[in-house]
């Protein structure tokens, strides 16, 4: 069942992409019968156009003769340039504006096939028959058929997905119609604002967020959560190392300032001195030396 909705996804994927590039590109004309060309690229998916280009491509290799005229029905007689004696029996009716060849091409697949390309070529048509377009392969396919029974009693996520692409195939209807004239585009466009704000309205008292229809303001500010800042307020005092009390150091202790006044320690340049004095010298060590 898991492998099964993962192909059914990629499936559902594929298609998503070719109705995108149908609908918002268009092809390259390739072949010398360019009318025929584009009428088709407005009209098929792009997976057929490349079909039908390969037929237009064949126009080119055929040779085309008229057999019989009654009234307004033509037949013609269509060879391959290589092979003459394949015939192909093309039919006309130039009231109605219908085509058949006897090779079945277009009923069997939906396609029109190269010969009756080569008929209307002769009689100088410029336009694609209507007769020749089948619905099925068309960019409009899906919006033709729009269901309205929503399913009962199944899960929520199916109903939604069924709700989104009713709404989805009326809207790109809507907009094919309407981004052609300027006149239907302004009023669809103000409809839609109008019906946006009723839906809105209908909404203030539930859960859902409100989209301001006329712009989005900026966000509020929020303090960020992180680390605090490395500048502090409170730094770390120096205390003395002779009485430990904070506010002073060593060399402005009040408690030996006190004893230098009184005389009890002598000065560090006088203890140096007399380290000095203590300390080994040459002319000292001569002296013992000679008394010795």
């Amino acid at each position: 069942m898991h492998n099964l909705d993962r192909a059914l996804k990629e499936y559902r994927n594929n298609e998503l992409i070719a109705d995108f590039k149908s609908q918002c590109s268009e092809p390259v004309m390739i072949t010398s019968l360019e009318v025929y060309e584009r009428s088709a690229s407005c009209y098929f998916t792009r997976n057929i156009f490349k079909k039908i280009c390969n037929e237009i491509q064949r126009v080119g290799a055929l040779n085309i003769k008229v057999l019989s005229i009654t009234l307004d029905k033509v037949e013609f007689s269509v060879t391959a340039l290589e092979d003459p004696a394949k015939d192909r029996r093309v039919k006309l009716d130039r009231s109605k504006n219908l085509f058949s060849c006897s090779c079945k091409l277009f009923e069997s697949r939906g396609i029109c096939c190269s010969h009756v390309f080569c008929a209307t070529k002769f009689e100088n048509i410029l336009e694609f028959p209507d007769s020749l377009i089948y619905k099925r392969w068309t960019k409009n396919a899906k919006n033709e058929f729009i269901s309205t029974e929503i399913p009962v009693n199944d899960d929520v996520e199916r109903v939604l997905k069924f709700r989104v692409g009713a709404l989805a195939s009326n809207c790109n209807k809507l907009c094919d119609i309407a981004c052609k004239d300027l006149a239907d585009f302004d009023e669809v466009q103000s409809e839609l604002v109008k019906l946006v704000i009723r839906l809105q309205s209908r909404k203030q008292g539930k859960s859902t967020p409100n989209v301001d229809v006329e712009g989005i303001n900026d966000p509020f500010v929020v303090k960020s959560k992180g680390a605090p800042s490395k500048r502090s307020s409170w730094r770390k005092k120096r205390a003395c190392s002779n009485c430990h009390k904070y506010g002073h150091y060593y060399k402005r202790c009040p408690d030996l300032m006190q004893h230098s006044v009184q005389g009890n320690p002598c000065d560090r340049s006088e203890t140096n001195a007399s380290a000095k004095d203590s300390g080994f010298s040459p002319e000292r060590f001569a002296n013992s030396s000679r008394s010795f």
